[in-house]
């Protein structure tokens, strides 16, 4: 068994729960866009991002509705990251296929991927929590301001990987000034609050099945005891 599968062992059926659900989140009934999200569909990837997600809600409690929303948005951000990023670095081939602005064109596929953007926003919004819509909106800021500072450097020839470091921390602690000089990613909230988002996410008492549909999912508070750390780190059955 490779290690791939081996960390997948206590998340089989979540695994196949959140794919329903993230080839639900691409798909369309008509026209160019049908098209080029069946296109996207089936490149696939590890989806190590949604991978650890479901990991962690599970060594925590359960994964549950809440849980799977993030994870989807999460995993459509990333997407929409590579279609874009295809089109800036006129890449004509991703995970052995043709990319998208390859197969069609550079419009197509900066529209394709304001889509996703979008439809990743719109998945998070269902976990009916601000704290987690908040960090993947920074999350695509940061990615974002990455490809630029990339840009901005690629004709440097002194340029090093301490210096791309120094600037880019710099760049986030000038972002976290800006928009609160208390929290690294820039967002308001109390230790309550974080504890409750990170109850919605991990701890959710109704568990999540693909013949579900997504919706928003009330914070109750778990008064159970959490699932040891061991459990996590030798990806144990439960």
């Amino acid at each position: 068994m490779d290690y791939l599968s081996l960390i997948k062992q206590p998340i089989i059926q979540e695994i196949d729960d959140f794919i329903a659900l993230f080839n639900t989140s691409l798909s369309h009934d008509e026209g160019l866009l049908q098209q080029v999200l069946e296109h996207i569909r089936q490149r696939g990837g590890k989806r190590m991002r949604p991978m650890l997600v479901l990991l962690m809600a599970k060594n925590f409690g359960k994964v549950s509705a809440v849980t799977q929303n993030a994870a989807v948005g999460l995993e459509l951000l990333h997407t929409a990251s590579l279609v874009h990023d295809d089109v800036v670095d006129e890449s004509g081939v991703r995970r052995g296929q043709a990319s998208v602005n390859a197969s069609y064109d550079n419009k197509v596929a900066v529209l394709v991927g304001d889509y996703i953007l979008s439809t990743a926003l719109l998945y998070v919004s269902h976990t009916g929590s601000q704290q987690i819509v908040s960090e993947l909106a920074q999350l695509g800021r940061e990615l974002s301001n990455g490809e630029i500072l990339q840009l901005t450097n690629i004709q440097r020839e002194e340029i090093t990987e301490e210096v791309v470091w120094e600037e880019a921390a710099g760049e986030e602690l000038s972002s976290g000034d800006e928009e609160n000089s208390g929290d690294e990613t820039g967002l308001e909230q109390s230790e309550d609050q974080s504890e409750a988002t990170e109850e919605q996410l991990y701890s959710d008492e109704q568990s999540y099945s693909d013949e579900e549909e997504p919706e928003v999912i009330g914070f109750e508070e778990n008064t159970e005891d959490d699932a040891s750390d061991d459990a996590f780190y030798a990806f144990s059955e439960d």
